[in-house]
Parts: C-alpha cells; sequence; structure tokens
C-alpha cells in the first residue's frame, strides 16, 4: 500500500530520536560520523577545561564536565535499551494476535467445511 510505503519512508533513527528526545519529528541533518561526532564535543570541553583553567585536561572542570558526560551517556543507553525492548514486545502481542485471529480464521473455515460436508442431503 502507497500509504505504508510513505510511513516507512520517514521512519528513520535521527527522527525517531528527535521525536523521542524533544517531541518533534524534524531531522537534523548529520554529514559526520559518530566518531567525528564525539570527538568535536570532546574538544569542545577540552578546550573550554583549558580556558578557564591552567591544568586542561587535570583541572576539576574537565571531571566534571567527563562525569556529566558519562552520566548522560549511561542514562540515554538504558532509556535506548528499554524503549526498544517496549516496542520489541509490542511487535510480539501485535504478531500473536494477528496469528490468534488468523488461527481462528482457519478454524472458522474448517468448521463450516465440516458442516457441510457433515450435512444430510435432502
Amino acid at each position: 500500500m502507497p500509504q505504508n510505503d510513505e510511513i516507512f519512508e520517514r521512519a528513520t533513527l535521527a527522527k525517531l530520536r528527535e521525536f523521542l528526545l524533544y517531541g518533534r519529528e524534524e531531522e537534523i541533518p548529520k554529514t559526520e560520523s559518530y566518531d567525528e561526532q564525539l570527538e568535536k564535543i570532546y574538544d569542545i570541553c577540552n578546550n573550554l577545561a583549558e580556558t578557564y583553567t591552567e591544568e586542561g585536561e587535570n583541572s576539576q572542570l574537565y571531571f566534571a564536565l567527563h562525569d556529566i558526560i558519562t552520566q548522560v551517556q549511561h542514562i540515554y543507553m538504558e532509556l535506548g535499551i528499554k524503549a526498544g525492548i517496549q516496542l520489541a514486545e509490542e511487535l510480539l502481542r501485535e504478531k500473536k494476535a494477528e496469528n490468534s485471529l488468523l488461527e481462528l480464521h482457519h478454524s472458522l473455515k474448517r468448521l463450516r467445511a465440516f458442516n457441510n460436508d457433515s450435512a444430510c442431503p435432502p
């Protein structure tokens, strides 16, 4: 169905991320790889630590930034895993319901065929 094709064309990980995190569907295009994005943000943090302290990577500011980033990574990783599990559970429930309806349909067809076969001819 063309409607379903359009839905799947619009379904991207970036759009799902934006919707789950910010409640919006728009996708902010990323041209950098994950490694490039991480390196860029780490460079910003390192430069910030060096700008505001003389110790650079050995400063309390650097360690605080590192702790914040690490904690956020852990939290969002756990949330992502939980969201994935919930989506998988929902898909399994839908598949089971679909299979149950299909089994019921086949059972009714067999019952009708049995009733038609066992009916006495007039």
